[in-house]
């Protein structure tokens, strides 16, 4: 049988510190069973800079950045009622001069078979908000809102779950084997700002049993930014002569497509479409023509304009861009056993920042016209196309 983190209503659990020592301490758990915990497994978070030296009563496992800890022959398998002691002796590193601290401890969500909303508990880095949005017989979509409470740095978000994970949008996953994944932004959402949102989605194979949610744990790799030091006042140096005026280079177009159909069945196909903005845009907007059902899109909000006519924009802090920032949208399309095609994107940037009048005014230069992007028939293809 596999070792499973267990539930919250699992255990009840004390933790004590009974000795300090000024740079270590000795840390008592006190586990009750409350129900039946057969090879059960126990997610243990330290404040930074800590480690377990020496364990008793209990084996400790390391898996990525995260620690666990398991029974040993004599509990590994506790039934309802039953208690065990486990005696934690742990270094503080550079914190001696501080008062220790316990550790947060780190459960398997309960989460039931039902469709509906679900909040795991959140780091002091994340807010993390989960919702199961559909759920079918073999598998179910999980969708999970992350929002940064402070600037995070090359984030990774480590979390354990029994079963396999079909696809995955809007995020990188690494399977770090034995159920434990590890996933960490995309492009620009490598590092994310204090408030910046993501939303990745997850397509599961659960062979017929309970959907359910994982508990995302922090990686160590996941770092506040400092706070800038602010400059030196310098004493100011006299105005410089304006220059003369000059005409404006040309507008760059907009944003900038490459599309691809990277599978394809018996019944339908993924698209997926990178979006680069070659210059500011703010509140844009794509539209295009598709004669096909699109069942599922990631990455973009969608409207369905009817006739086969579709529009898409960004999500959250993606429904402006700046400029050399990508978007990665993906479209799940039914196409009852037809060609898989590329549509041809029309769209205008709604909103974008204006171009500045010259100081002495000019014909400007004819603009280009947009690259075409013909459909694709039949093969899994890619182009590109400019978009003014």
């Amino acid at each position: 049988m596999n070792t499973m983190l267990v539930n919250k209503e699992t255990f009840n659990l004390k933790s004590t510190i009974t000795d300090d020592w000024g740079g270590s301490h000795r840390l008592v758990l006190d586990l009750e069973a409350l129900a039946t915990a057969e090879d059960w497994k126990l997610g243990i978070s330290l404040p930074d800079g800590y480690r377990i030296d020496q364990i008793y009563g209990a084996e400790l496992t390391q898996e990525g950045n995260n620690n666990y800890i398991s029974g040993k022959s004599w509990n590994k398998s506790l039934n309802q009622g039953g208690k065990t002691e486990i005696v934690l002796i742990v270094d503080e590193g550079d914190r001696r001069a501080s008062d220790p601290i316990k550790p947060e401890f780190l459960f398997a969500d309960s989460v039931s078979n039902s469709v509906g909303n679900s909040s795991n508990e959140s780091s002091s880095i994340f807010d993390i908000n989960a919702v199961i949005p559909q759920d079918w017989n073999g598998g179910y979509k999980l969708e999970v809102n992350l929002t940064a409470e402070s600037d995070a740095q090359d984030w990774k978000l480590d979390f354990n779950f029994p079963y396999t994970i079909r696809e995955t949008y809007g995020v990188d996953i690494t399977d770090n084997g034995n159920g434990s994944y590890t996933i960490s932004g995309q492009n620009d959402q490598v590092n994310l700002q204090s408030g910046q949102s993501i939303k990745p989605v997850f397509i599961i194979d659960d062979n017929g049993q309970e959907a359910i949610v994982p508990e995302f744990m922090n990686s160590g790799s996941v770092t506040p930014t400092e706070p800038a030091t602010p400059a030196e006042p310098t004493t100011p140096t006299e105005p410089a002569t304006p220059a003369e005026p000059t005409t404006p280079a040309e507008p760059a177009n907009k944003l900038m497509a490459e599309a691809s159909v990277v599978q394809d069945w018996n019944g339908g196909y993924k698209l997926e479409v990178d979006l680069t903005a070659e210059s500011n845009a703010q509140d844009w907007k794509l539209d295009f023509n598709l004669p096909y059902t699109i069942r599922e899109t990631y990455g973009v909000d969608i409207t369905d304009n009817g006739d086969g006519s579709y529009s898409i924009n960004g999500q959250n802090d993606q429904k402006s861009l700046q400029q050399g920032q990508s978007v990665k949208a993906v479209f799940i399309v039914d196409d009852n056993g037809k060609e898989a095609l590329v549509p041809q994107f029309d769209g205008a940037v709604v909103g974008s920042e204006p171009i500045s009048e010259p100081v002495t005014p000019e014909e400007p230069a004819n603009t280009p016209d947009p690259v075409e992007i013909p459909d694709s028939q039949g093969e899994s293809v890619g182009q590109q196309g400019k978009f003014s």
